[in-house]
């Protein structure tokens, strides 16, 4: 894993970080190239790695992802993932999104939309790990 400067700063102040995977088919690699730079500069808590769609299901194996994104036309089960999208390419159709099994739907949603998917995804993910947070914290 490489760490980058302010990722170090998040390590050591305990935030968590989750793995993201991101693949998507060969022509939408230049959007996937602009969504990973877009996440590892605005949440540098998160790992995030990307493959080409059709290696998605080894790479899963392979990197244990905590969450997933990727095009509609996967072959890949994404059902054991804690959290994975499904991006539309189509502005038309609606994304699927689903973090620990709720699903929900969006219709082309922006950089801030997926942003806050992914504080929501860390939010489940370390309630998982560490189980429920009081927002008090009462020693």
């Amino acid at each position: 894993m490489v760490c980058y400067p302010a990722m170090c700063s998040c390590l050591l102040t305990g935030w968590i970080e989750i793995r993201i995977l991101i693949a998507f088919e060969p022509e939408y690699r230049a959007y996937q190239g602009v969504i990973a730079a877009a996440l590892r500069v605005l949440r540098p808590q998160v790992e995030v790695e990307t493959t080409n769609l059709y290696s998605l299901e080894e790479e899963i194996g392979r990197l244990d992802p905590d969450m997933v994104i990727c095009g509609r036309s996967n072959t890949a089960d994404l059902s054991d993932r804690p959290v994975w999208i499904e991006l539309s390419m189509d502005p038309s159709q609606p994304t699927t999104v689903s973090i620990g099994g709720h699903y929900s739907e969006r219709i082309n949603p922006t950089l801030e939309v997926l942003l806050g998917v992914i504080d929501e995804a860390q939010a489940f993910i370390s309630e998982q790990q560490n189980g429920p947070q009081s927002k008090l914290n009462n020693g």
